[in-house]
C-alpha cells in the first residue's frame, strides 16, 4: 500500500506508505484523512508524463486505486508554468460525437487513439466542454501527456444517468 511510480520498466517502486485505522459506524461508514510525504517524486509534464498510483486496502484487500501526477502549476503575466518551465498552450476543442455508435462512448483503445492523434497533430491541450470527457479518455491524456481543460458541464448532465458521475 502507498504511492508508487507507474509505469516503470523494472516494475513499480514504492515511494511512501502509511496506515490509518478508522472507526466504522453501524451503517458501515467511516471517515478519516491521511497525509503521506513523498520524497522526490517524478513530476508529470506533457514531455514526461510520469504517473503515480495510490492504492487503498481494507482488511488487506485492495478496494480502490487511482493514478495521478505530481506537478507544480503557476500562472503569471508570462504564461503557464509547469514545474518552473514555461508551457505554450496549443489547444483544440474536443467535442466528441459518435453517430455510428448511437452516441455511445467507443472502446478505451479508440479513445487512446484519439489522444494519440491529437498529440501527433501538434496540440498539447484539449478543451472538453458541453459534456464530461469519458474517464478512459482522461486516463489516456494523463498517460500520454495531454493537458486537459475540463469545463463544467451544463445543467442537463444531471438528468442523464452516468454523466453526472464523471464530474
Amino acid at each position: 500500500p502507498g504511492v508508487r511510480e507507474w509505469p516503470r520498466q523494472d516494475g513499480p517502486r514504492e515511494l511512501a506508505g502509511a496506515e490509518l485505522t478508522l472507526a466504522v459506524s453501524e451503517d458501515g461508514w467511516g471517515e478519516g484523512a491521511l497525509d503521506v510525504a513523498v520524497e522526490a517524486p517524478r513530476a508529470w509534464s506533457p514531455v514526461t508524463p510520469w504517473l503515480h498510483r495510490v492504492r487503498l486496502f481494507v482488511d488487506g484487500v485492495e478496494t480502490a486505486s487511482r493514478t495521478f501526477g505530481f506537478r507544480d502549476v503557476r500562472l503569471d503575466a508570462e504564461g503557464l508554468h509547469l514545474d518552473g518551465e514555461r508551457v505554450v498552450l496549443k489547444g483544440v476543442l474536443y467535442q466528441p460525437h459518435y453517430p455510428a455508435r448511437g452516441g455511445m462512448t467507443p472502446p478505451d483503445d479508440d479513445l487512446a487513439a484519439e489522444v494519440e492523434a491529437i498529440l501527433a497533430t501538434g496540440f498539447n491541450l484539449v478543451r472538453a466542454h458541453v459534456r464530461p470527457a469519458a474517464p478512459a479518455f482522461l486516463e489516456a491524456c494523463d498517460r500520454l501527456g495531454l493537458l486537459v481543460l475540463q469545463e463544467p458541464a451544463i445543467g442537463w448532465v444531471e438528468d442523464h444517468e452516468g454523466l453526472a458521475d464523471r464530474l
